[in-house]
């Protein structure tokens, strides 16, 4: 009997550390697909990328890179394909401080028949791990950057989030400063527009001169009704950041997210060199049924109660023995 039920206790608590359930996420079975285009802003820019994935029924973990775009200004600027080929390589770097069997992305750009690198580049998820949340941050302005999702936008599906920021911090440096309200409550957009195209729902072109990155977002918001388009006062998901603020924008107090989203993409052009668009992906959590215990508490506990067991069992027999004495 005691036995049995030392075997019990063992068997229950290392399925509680194990995981709740055995359930493997197929390869492939999520993706964001990126058809980069020419960069528009002058001089030097960048583009910051951060992926969220889980292992399956475990932990998640993430990466953030950042890659510089030089402008069609510049002595060698750079071309749709070559803005695919830097964010490949950032990505890849953002993960090398993961260990190999935790990297639960794969990204890689799409090549033609002959071999020659295209302008698209596509991130998957391994088998046994999820994607979960993309932010792209995009200084350089490309001239219809477009993403695919699988699976499609939807409440149960991609969430999407689009956050207008300025290019600039307040005192024209570093783009991934805090911008606080303060500083910004006087400050407006130059003017040029920005155009976005979400399929199913169409494209809007909305004029930014002279507006606040809030009155363009609530423009927007407005032109996506049949999206469900409101500004919300609260991130889609909170800042990933891997232990540092670096090559992330601080949430300026609003974003334009959606309640109806329908399609698998979003194209984005801003013509508007003082601000830019920031992209928030979220995709489904469903392997999230991990029970984290340490697996030291585990053994800690187990050790207690076989010990306890164990205790019980010597006192029942030594008693039952002075009571036949």
């Amino acid at each position: 009997m005691v036995k049995k039920t030392i075997v019990s206790l063992i068997t229950i608590l290392l399925s509680i550390g194990a995981g709740a359930s055995n359930a493997t996420t197929p390869k492939d079975a999520e993706s964001l697909k990126i058809q980069a285009a020419e960069p528009t802003i002058s001089g030097d820019s960048a583009i910051s990328i951060s992926v969220l994935w889980r292992i399956d029924d475990k932990m998640r973990y993430s990466g953030t890179g950042l890659t510089f775009i030089n402008g069609p200004d510049t002595r060698k600027p750079d071309n749709a394909v070559s803005v695919a080929s830097k964010m490949v390589t950032s990505i890849k770097e953002s993960m090398m401080a993961q260990e190999p069997s935790w990297r639960g992305a794969e990204v890689k750009q799409v090549l033609k028949t002959n071999g020659d690198k295209t302008a698209s580049l596509i991130v998957n998820n391994k088998q046994g791990h999820s994607l979960n949340e993309f932010v792209i941050r995009d200084y350089s302005n490309q001239a219809g950057v477009s993403y695919q999702v699988k699976p499609s936008f939807s409440v149960d599906g991609v969430n999407l989030a689009i956050d207008m920021v300025y290019a600039e911090s307040a005192d024209g440096s570093n783009p991934f400063l805090s911008v606080g309200k303060k500083k910004t409550k006087n400050k407006k957009a130059q003017g040029g527009g920005i155009e976005i195209k979400i399929a199913d729902h169409g494209a809007v072109v909305v004029e930014t001169a002279n507006q606040s990155t809030e009155e363009i977002e609530k423009k927007l918001a407005s032109a996506f009704s049949n999206a469900g388009g409101f500004v919300s006062g609260s991130q889609l998901f909170a800042d990933v950041k891997d232990g540092t603020t670096r090559n992330v924008k601080p949430f300026d107090g609003s974003e334009v997210q959606f309640k109806s989203l329908k399609g698998n993409a979003v194209k984005v052009t801003v013509k508007d060199p003082s601000v830019a668009a920031i992209i928030k992906l979220k995709y489904p959590d469903e392997n999230n049924t991990m029970i984290e215990i340490p697996m030291p508490l585990v053994f800690l506990v187990l050790v207690g109660v076989v010990g306890g067991v164990g205790y019980f069992y010597w006192k029942s027999q030594k008693e039952a023995q002075e009571n036949v004495v």
